[in-house]
């Protein structure tokens, strides 16, 4: 039997301890700050995030993983993903024009890590 996972409308954390494949964050609105990461960064814990990707962004190969451009867009370069793994999830709109602005929903579990040099 086959469900959907979702987060309950009240539940507006952006960022969470990873429990179970049922767990469906609500979808990040703005970046992280470094505060809101600090947690995950200094405990070896997987955490989980849904963030909004351009389709463009997954369909091109080229200059940026999806990971540095999830640290970048996501987590305003204040982490870097560690084993990141991704699953497209139900998309949620605030309205109606949004359904048609090509963002895919992605559910992302990782541990997090300081970032590198750059």
């Amino acid at each position: 039997m086959e469900f959907i996972a979702q987060c309950l409308m009240g539940d507006r954390r952006a960022l969470s301890e990873y429990q179970n494949d049922q767990h469906v964050p609500y979808p990040l609105g703005q970046p992280l700050t470094a505060a809101e990461l600090e947690p995950f960064v200094t405990r070896e814990v997987l955490a989980t995030f849904t963030a909004k990707v351009p389709l463009a962004q997954l369909a091109r190969a080229e200059d940026t993983t999806l990971a540095e451009f999830i640290a970048a867009e996501w987590l305003g370069g204040h982490a870097a993903l560690v084993s990141p793994e991704y699953r497209a999830v139900g998309a949620t709109f605030d309205d109606f024009g949004q359904q048609y602005a090509g963002l895919v929903h992605l559910q992302v579990t990782c541990q997090l890590a300081k970032p590198g040099p750059r």
